[in-house]
């Protein structure tokens, strides 16, 4: 080849340039037309950048096609997000039919979740649409796991039993026992019931009872009720039908053994109590931030010399009922009152979880006829004794 037919390192550059050019306008123009087909088939396109590094690459492609690749069983699923005023109404007039699921989020059922999501005129709930049914939802995350993926939750068991809440939160002054009832009654719909809120419940509700009138002799002497007349009116609040389905907790009761007893008496017994400690000193420290907070409009009893009777009473009488429920139930549960609300909160939920877990389990077992354990349903040794089988203490296998 002759030198006049050398090809020069600027020409070649300006080739090849020229190649890739036509090869991408090329390119270009077939994917325009490919793009138009798929859009005339109401095939979706998926754009990547892929200008970036292969591993963010692959990671967006993946991400893009998860619907396709872990969603596969319900890609051709369809469900509609409506709001919870519109799924009532499709309920009531017929044109949509409760699902098996009821009012529990099947997400969180998945994730074992044993307290149904409280659902309240002031809570929000998140329904979705699918096929003829109707699924309540208890946020927005939760939906959205539904939607991508409802045939993996319809696959679910149908939900077990509702089991009412029994707690009770007890501690020294300035535990934060009526914070953590409080939070509990928010998120979960039980009942927060002090001694105080008991009696006042039961006289504003049923002020022509003898009850009531033999309470009012009492506080109008300026005397301390009896434990008696508490527990009964606490008993009787109780009866309620949100404390019958949803549960209660007791807000620092019960305090001394003589109100254990009156509670078995009435057959109110906690399936779990909660023990919040706290030193003396944290008690004063707070008690003293109380005092001197912006927030505070009323006076309370809450100085220094009165905060030492109750925290002294606390202590002479916690460790018998301590005692007691650790012999008869084994469900007592000492948490650090010096932790953060939200510990605190998670916990006692976790807690909750647990005993519900095993009480739905016994229940469900002894629906179908199978032996079910106890442990953990604060049967007491007495009553197991009472109903031992044949058998009594021997292994029938």
């Amino acid at each position: 080849m002759g030198d006049d037919e050398d090809e020069t390192e600027e020409e070649a550059v300006d080739r090849i340039r020229g190649e890739i050019s036509d090869r991408y306008d090329s390119d270009m123009q077939v994917i325009g037309q490919l793009t138009s087909t798929l859009e005339d088939l109401n095939i979706p396109r998926i754009p990547i950048d892929a200008s970036r590094k292969p591993k963010v690459v692959f990671y967006s492609l993946s991400q893009q096609l998860r619907s396709i690749t872990e969603f596969r069983e319900s890609l051709f699923a369809q469900c509609l997000a409506v709001r919870a005023k519109q799924a009532n109404e499709m309920l009531a007039k017929g044109y949509k039919q409760s699902s098996r699921f009821g009012r529990w989020d099947p997400v969180m059922l998945e994730e074992g979740q044993a307290i149904q999501p409280y659902q309240s005129p002031g809570r929000l709930t998140y329904p979705v649409v699918y096929r003829a049914h109707t699924y309540f939802m208890s946020s927005l995350e939760n939906r959205q796991k539904f939607m991508d993926n409802p045939l993996h939750y319809l696959k679910l068991s149908s939900p077990p039993p509702v089991v009412p809440v029994k707690l009770a939160i007890v501690g020294p002054p300035k535990s934060g026992k009526t914070m953590l009832a409080r939070r509990l009654e928010r998120d979960h719909g039980i009942v927060c019931l002090s001694a105080g809120e008991a009696v006042r419940q039961f006289m504003s509700q049923f002020p022509s009872c003898s009850l009531s009138k033999e309470m009012e002799t009492h506080l109008k002497a300026g005397v301390t009720l009896p434990d008696a007349l508490v527990i009964e009116a606490l008993e009787k609040i109780m009866l309620s039908q949100r404390c019958q389905t949803r549960g209660f907790v007791l807000d620092g009761f019960p305090n001394t053994i003589e109100q254990v007893h009156l509670l078995s008496e009435f057959s109110v017994i906690p399936v779990q109590i909660i023990e919040l400690t706290l030193s003396a000193k944290e008690v004063h420290w707070r008690a003293t931030a109380d005092r001197h907070s912006a927030d505070r409009t009323l006076p309370l009893h809450d100085s220094a010399p009165i905060l030492d009777v109750r925290l002294s009473s606390y202590k002479r009488h916690i460790d018998v009922v301590r005692s007691y429920y650790e012999k008869e139930h084994r469900n007592w549960h000492m948490l650090e009152g010096g932790r953060s609300k939200w510990w605190l909160n998670d916990m006692c939920a976790k807690l909750i979880n647990e005993q519900l877990t095993t009480a739905q389990k016994y229940l469900q077992k002894r629906s179908r006829g199978d032996a079910a354990s106890i442990f953990g349903l604060c049967v007491t040794p007495a009553e197991c004794e009472s109903r031992l089988g044949e058998f009594s203490h021997y292994c029938p296998v």
